[in-house]
């Protein structure tokens, strides 16, 4: 079998640093007022600005929704909520954070002196850049997902938007931090644009952002509420059914020129409606990408999450590989379908999707899961696999479970360094074609 270069020559005299390949920077303005609605009167999102009633909404999520939920069975509910409790102990961290520095910055006025950048008071996703960039050493890279949750809710559930709070403002202030923040002259972050086919424009706003340099990359993120290849759910009975958009040309395009793509793929997350509650998750499921992959056998993907931490603690639980019947009924593990994906050969014996990787952001970040990755790193079994999986925490969705320094810092001491630079520089490299 063929496998694609692991390094280039100039990685064997370079130094090496490390690659988050799945973070986000997006503040609570820019979440979708009809996030988190039940069971409160209100959005929940709309209670983060306010200190009080964060720790209120922390504590009714920590003790009582989320055990409520996990009883109930209610999986995918449960891990938004987290996603939530991560917000608002973000929220929590800047407010210290915007405390700390005001009170260096006072001192600095009275004894005349001038404060160095790190320590200077920001605002909005710079903020939050620096918090992360504080996790991890100097020079540590990071991919920046955007997010864009304008569509992801029927008409009748929409919310106007501010300029202030709009999309394009919030990847105006992407391009700034990638501008703005580079370590020994070289660039530290990498901005991807949200593409949803709902967006009017979105094809030429990606295009012209990439071709450009605005961007690096593309996010798409299915369970809001679109297949994805870019199809309405309900294509497959009423090809009337469309959306503005067709992200065929973005993805044609991405092929063509080896731009990165990073694709939600686990069944739980932020979800929209009604459309992924109707069709229970079909939206991400692997076999998804696959006829996208079809179509697009070269696109540099990377689906996300590795089938989530869900599944992993399943297969520790239940056998990974499941029986014929099991596979015919689609029973298949997540993160099975993606290995045998990375796997998957063509005829003459190459890779049928060489620019095929996965991450392990949301998956990894408790001992066990930790455990199963080494294995599957360090397995005579998988050829491809080891050169195909990335580093990403997905901040700041783990502060509900583990910090981001404890995360990284464990995943590289339980891994080693050699796996650990493995996947966390190497891959990445060539992942963003760096």
């Amino acid at each position: 079998m063929n496998i694609p270069d692991i390094q280039n020559a100039q990685d064997d005299n370079k130094e090496w640093g490390i690659i988050n390949c799945h973070t986000h920077i997006a503040t609570i303005n820019y979440l979708n007022k009809s996030l988190f609605v039940w069971p409160f009167p209100i959005s929940a999102v709309s209670l983060l600005g306010n200190p009080f009633l964060r720790k209120i909404l922390l504590f009714l999520v920590g003790k009582i929704i989320s055990p409520a939920l996990a009883m109930m069975g209610y999986k995918s509910l449960e891990e938004s909520w987290e996603r939530l409790a991560s917000l608002a102990k973000m929220s929590t961290l800047q407010d210290e954070q915007k405390i700390k520095k005001e009170a260096l910055q006072k001192k600095a006025v009275e004894e005349n002196t001038i404060l160095q950048d790190e320590y200077q008071i920001k605002s909005g996703q710079g903020h939050v850049f620096d918090i992360l960039r504080s996790y991890y050493p100097e020079g540590t890279k990071f991919v920046i997902l955007s997010l864009d949750t304008e569509y992801m809710f029927s008409e009748k559930k929409r919310k106007k938007v501010d300029e202030n709070n709009s999309f394009e403002k919030q990847l105006k202030d992407l391009v700034e931090i990638k501008n703005g923040t580079r370590y020994k002259g070289e660039q530290t972050a990498f901005p991807f644009i949200h593409a949803d086919p709902r967006r009017p424009g979105i094809v030429e706003m990606v295009n012209r952002g990439i071709e450009n340099s605005d961007y690096h990359g593309i996010k798409i993120y299915p369970p809001f509420g679109y297949l994805p290849n870019g199809d309405h759910p309900d294509a497959y009975k009423d090809k009337d059914k469309k959306f503005p958009e067709d992200l065929r040309e973005i993805y044609r395009v991405a092929e063509e020129k080896g731009t990165p793509i990073v694709a939600h793929c686990t069944p739980t997350g932020i979800l929209g409606d009604p459309y992924y509650n109707k069709y229970h998750g079909i939206f991400t499921d692997p076999d998804n990408y696959q006829i996208l992959l079809d179509e697009f056998p070269k696109l540099n993907l990377c689906l996300a999450h590795f089938g989530g931490n869900t599944a992993w603690s399943k297969y520790l639980e239940e056998p990974w590989e499941p029986s014929e019947e099991e596979d015919k009924n689609n029973k298949k593990a997540w993160g099975m379908k993606i290995t045998d994906m990375i796997e998957a050969q063509d005829e003459d014996g190459k890779l049928k999707y060489p620019n095929l990787y996965t991450d392990i952001s949301y998956t990894s970040f408790d001992l066990h899961t930790l455990a199963l990755l080494k294995v599957h790193l360090s397995s005579e079994k998988y050829k491809a696999l080891s050169h195909k999986i990335l580093f990403g925490s997905d901040f700041p969705v783990l502060q509900a479970d583990i910090t981001e320094r404890a995360f990284s810092i464990n995943l590289r001491g339980y891994l080693g360094e050699t796996l650990f630079e493995q996947i966390a520089s190497k891959n990445p490299r060539r992942f963003l074609r760096l």
